[in-house]
């Protein structure tokens, strides 16, 4: 009995762990005062044009930790429930009873917190007043009530943007109760005006300062090199995904670097055999197969998104059959045509469409998810997207590109190819930052094949 459980337990911790790096407590995983001096860069450059774009003239974020318990919030390691994702982009990770943050339209920053909050608050450098209030268990949060009202009649604004969203859970913090709160502290006379912050929220969080675009450049050529190490070292026959994920790591170590996402996830290396899942197997590399590592590491806080894809030479052959070929340049020109029409004040839907329309005529079937997708603090981050009006992208496709994004550019196609055998998969990925004049590669981008022999 004891070595069935010993047994359960090993089987089931890989999934535990994995679990525990899909879930990141410290989303914003950085020194505190590097974090402070980027955001309050992101706010100060590029809130108030957000704003103003969404004709919104007051942004209210009005949050509460699950748990108002002080003592579980400071004896925890790691608070690992935040009901809105904007918290940390505002400085308000470490808020746990109610809060009100107020931006405006004109460039006004406001924090209305319990007087237990407001230092933490007054040292993010984010807020120009705060306003504390008295919060107990007796009376709960009541007394912010009459500072916020007052703070709203005195703004008075036209629309007020709060964190609610059908369709994107990153700007949907807002909880029921706390909207119902917000209906009755501030009357159906502002209540009416409430709209949907959405575009705010994605929008901040896609924009990148610039010590952010040079940590994802670092991450970009560590991972990009890794990548490419990796794949040297195949010896068809003999080498498996396990092998070349070992490696990997092993690389990453001497680098004193972390893995971009998921613990058992980075890289993700697939062998081009149907046995190949996303966890290091050991499926061996075999000839005649393309091989693909989607892989990249963390540095500061930050990480891209990166794909190599090589074939395996069979024997005798010079390179891959015609087939692939045409599958890889069909792909290379789909990437192309995208970051070509990246550019800054394009709606995100148009590059995606030009990026297919390559796809659809040369007779291949479309990708189902997004062309390109945002980077930063989150692998596939919150910002706008390059994709189709798709219902799971919400309004992100009708957003704008903007100087400072930074996108992962990744399409694919699939065919089976009756001289391999198998249905073969060719996916590039490449990194592009957002300048005045377009998109420009972050490391030097795959042109060809990479030919293992």
């Amino acid at each position: 009995m004891r070595r069935n459980r010993l047994k359960l337990c090993g089987a089931w911790l890989p999934v535990a762990l994995l679990s525990v790096g899909l879930v990141r407590a410290d989303i914003w995983d950085i020194d505190p005062k590097r974090k402070n001096e980027i955001r309050l860069h992101k706010i100060q450059r590029w809130l108030v044009p957000a704003l103003r774009e969404s004709e919104i003239d007051l942004w209210l974020v009005f949050l509460r930790d699950a748990d108002d318990e002080e003592v579980n919030v400071v004896w925890k390691d790691k608070r690992d429930i935040r009901l809105d994702a904007v918290s940390e982009l505002i400085g308000a990770e470490q808020v746990y009873v109610p809060a009100a943050l107020l931006f405006t339209a004109d460039g006004k920053r406001v924090a209305i917190c319990s007087e237990g909050d407001a230092e933490y608050i007054r040292q993010t450098g984010i807020y120009q007043q705060v306003i504390p209030y008295s919060y107990s268990k007796r009376y709960g949060f009541e007394k912010m009530e009459p500072l916020l009202r007052a703070e709203v009649t005195r703004l008075n604004p036209r629309k007020i943007g709060i964190n609610y969203s059908e369709l994107e859970p990153a700007a949907d913090g807002l909880s029921v109760g706390m909207l119902r709160v917000l209906e009755r502290w501030l009357g159906p006379e502002y209540s009416k005006r409430f709209v949907s912050a959405e575009d705010v929220a994605v929008s901040l969080w896609g924009r990148n300062a610039p010590e952010e675009i040079e940590l994802l450049q670092q991450s970009a050529e560590i991972s990009d090199r890794l990548n490419r190490e990796a794949l040297a070292i195949i010896r068809p026959g003999e080498t498996t995904e396990k092998d070349i994920f070992q490696y990997y790591r092993f690389r990453m170590k001497q680098l004193g670097v972390e893995p971009g996402w998921s613990e058992y996830r980075v890289p993700i290396v697939n062998a081009g055999d149907p046995r190949s899942g996303r966890l290091p197997s050991d499926v061996v590399v075999q000839r005649g197969r393309v091989v693909k590592i989607n892989g990249a590491v963390r540095v500061g806080g930050y990480c891209v998104d990166l794909n190599k894809t090589a074939y395996v030479l069979r024997e005798g052959e010079p390179k891959p059959p015609a087939a692939v070929q045409q599958m890889f340049d069909v792909v290379l020109r789909s990437l192309r045509a995208a970051v070509a029409a990246m550019k800054p004040g394009v709606h995100c839907s148009d590059p995606d469409a030009v990026a297919r329309q390559v796809v659809r005529e040369a007779g291949f079937e479309e990708w189902g998810y997004e062309t390109a997708h945002s980077v930063g603090v989150w692998i596939h981050g919150l910002g706008p997207t390059i994709a189709p009006a798709w219902s799971h992208f919400g309004r992100k496709p009708s957003m704008k590109i903007a100087v400072g994004d930074v996108y992962a550019v990744e399409p694919t196609i699939r065919r089976f190819v009756p001289e391999l055998g198998v249905e073969v998969s060719i996916h590039l990925q490449e990194m592009v930052v957002i300048r005045e004049d377009g998109a420009h590669y972050m490391v030097p981008p795959q042109t060809e094949f990479i030919l293992i022999k």
